[in-house]
């Protein structure tokens, strides 16, 4: 599968006279059964293509909204880095079920606190509710993520490490085996998808009813960046046949934002289109004193224009912007395009 995405952005704030973003993400999917095809325990190999970048403007969108005095990026994925490999790992499922891993590299935040609004191309653009803004995550590196789901209630315990040093397209299974310098994480929670066969990069974007609390720790890095810690939770549930709230929230130590807590729901209209409409809260604390705690909300509308294309209208307001003492409300509007072939 391949997915063009397109971006389009404005703020009424920038520090370095960027008032707009536009950008780009070009996707392409690759899967293939290694051994035992067609079965639920195949060994599976997926890979990903992707270029990105902005158009037309200096910055990409995601720079340009941190440009902006926010102290969590009000689109977090939308980077720049030219086409290349960003993930490439083997995934199998065993035991019935009971046994998922994957051994690669990978996109640490797909098993990392997930949950299904993750998708910033289609849904909720800021981290304050796409991820989670204390948690020190890796991006894309080497890493190897176990998932036990040891009884029949929905039951699951799920561990990850990864290298700490992430390149987007760049080999770092050399970093993983000879630096000291690592992310781990330890989850227990219940799931909706236990037993299912749910590959285990998709189950935390694709389960609707999930609770989880995710341990995590970062080594001290050769960059500069210090050893940090914290802990998250996630609680996301159908209370409806269209309707999905969720209560998200966490704390760290070592990190620039120290504690955060996020809430929303996100609601079709009805069970005949892939349309999506979402609304959040969030307030993040940042570790420093000096800086004011930031307030967020955010609402999108997803329009599903058919099978293949969807305009995503999107609108942020950040109270007390925490890297813009000065301004009292930032205002981000933005409309995406996603097109999957």
């Amino acid at each position: 599968m391949a997915a063009l995405s397109a971006f389009w952005g404005s703020n009424t704030n920038s520090l370095v006279d960027e008032s707009y973003a536009v950008g780009q993400k070009t996707t392409f999917n690759f899967s293939y059964d290694l051994l035992n095809r067609g079965s639920p325990d195949a060994l599976t190999f997926d890979l990903v293509v992707e270029d990105r970048g902005p158009i037309g403007t200096e910055l990409p969108p995601l720079f340009g909204g941190l440009a902006s005095g926010s102290i969590v990026p009000p689109a977090v994925t939308w980077g720049d880095f030219d086409l290349g490999i960003t993930q490439a790992y083997i995934r199998q499922s065993l035991f019935n079920n009971h046994f998922q891993y994957t051994v690669g590299k990978v996109f640490a935040p797909n098993y990392l606190n997930a949950y299904p609004f993750f998708d910033d191309n289609r849904q909720f653009l800021n981290q304050t509710f796409s991820t989670g803004p204390t948690i020190a995550s890796p991006l894309r590196g080497f890493g190897a993520v176990a998932a036990w789901y040891p009884t029949d209630t929905g039951l699951y315990l799920q561990s990850g490490i990864y290298t700490a040093n992430s390149s987007d397209t760049g080999s770092t299974i050399k970093d993983f085996f000879t630096n000291d310098e690592h992310f781990y994480h330890f989850d227990i929670g219940w799931s909706g998808l236990a037993q299912t066969g749910t590959p285990i990069n998709a189950r935390g974007p694709m389960d609707a009813n999930n609770v989880h609390v995710t341990l995590w720790h970062k080594d001290k890095q050769d960059s500069g960046s210090p050893e940090a810690e914290g802990a998250a939770f996630n609680v996301n549930y159908m209370v409806d046949d269209n309707v999905m709230v969720f209560l998200r929230g966490g704390l760290s130590d070592g990190w620039f934002v120290d504690r955060n807590l996020s809430a929303g729901f996100g609601w079709r209209p009805d069970n005949g289109t892939n349309d999506l409409f979402g609304l959040g809260a969030g307030w993040a604390h940042p570790s420093s004193d000096a800086l004011d705690s930031q307030y967020t909300a955010e609402a999108f509308y997803r329009y599903q224009l058919t099978p293949n294309l969807a305009l995503t209208p999107d609108l942020q307001m950040i109270v007390n912007p925490s890297l813009a003492p000065d301004v009292d409300v930032l205002w981000v509007a933005s409309v995406r395009a996603r097109v999957t072939f």
